[in-house]
């Protein structure tokens, strides 16, 4: 997924160009390019790591980015794609109005003691939100929400184009994609560490 991405940090905003790239089950890696700034982290399915313009992270930051990663790869709209996990579990919870929108409530489990729960346009059946519990810079709990908005066909799916995300209420990020593959030519060794 490429596109813009705009980061709140403390009282200020950066904006910039970011790639999301995604390969099944346990590979996620984040090229995020915020002038003068420029940040990869990303997670290999066995470690995680980071760069801050060319710099290595220390180990301790290399492992709070793998565990972040694997709740991008297991919470939130990601989480999705692993509903055929063994012991992964969905059943719908409620229905309410989100913005004006009927929805239907719907909790997924992953089989690992990880779960979301999604908010899904009773009418379109595309996901509206996603609620789970994520970890902060700092690597404390925090619930965090992804509003889904600008739904358009990528192949055989409807992805969303556009996504803004809160933790403990607050906006932290919105991402505009202007380009979503799927099936695109990605390598594992993608996800590794850069020496």
């Amino acid at each position: 997924m490429l596109g813009m991405t705009r980061v709140v940090a403390g009282d200020s905003e950066l904006q910039g160009s970011a790639q999301y790239v995604y390969m099944r089950p346990d590979k996620y890696r984040v090229d995020v390019n915020l002038q003068p700034l420029k940040v990869i982290q990303a997670f290999n399915g066995k470690v995680g790591w980071g760069m801050e313009n060319l710099n290595p992270y220390p180990a301790n930051i290399n492992l709070r980015i793998a565990d972040s990663m694997k709740v991008v790869l297991t919470r939130g709209l990601l989480a999705l794609f692993h509903v055929n996990a063994p012991g992964a579990r969905m059943r719908i919870v409620a229905r309410e109005e989100i913005d004006g929108i009927k929805a239907d409530v719907v909790e997924f489990e992953d089989g690992s003691a990880n779960s979301t729960r999604f908010y899904f346009d009773a009418g379109t059946h595309l996901p509206l939100r996603a609620v789970y519990a994520d970890i902060d810079v700092e690597g404390n709990p925090v619930e965090t929400t992804d509003v889904f908005f600008n739904f358009r066909k990528v192949g055989s799916l409807r992805w969303p184009h556009r996504m803004v995300q809160y933790q403990a209420g607050l906006r932290k990020r919105e991402d505009i994609f202007t380009e979503i593959q799927v099936n695109g030519k990605v390598t594992g060794p993608y996800f590794d560490p850069i020496r």
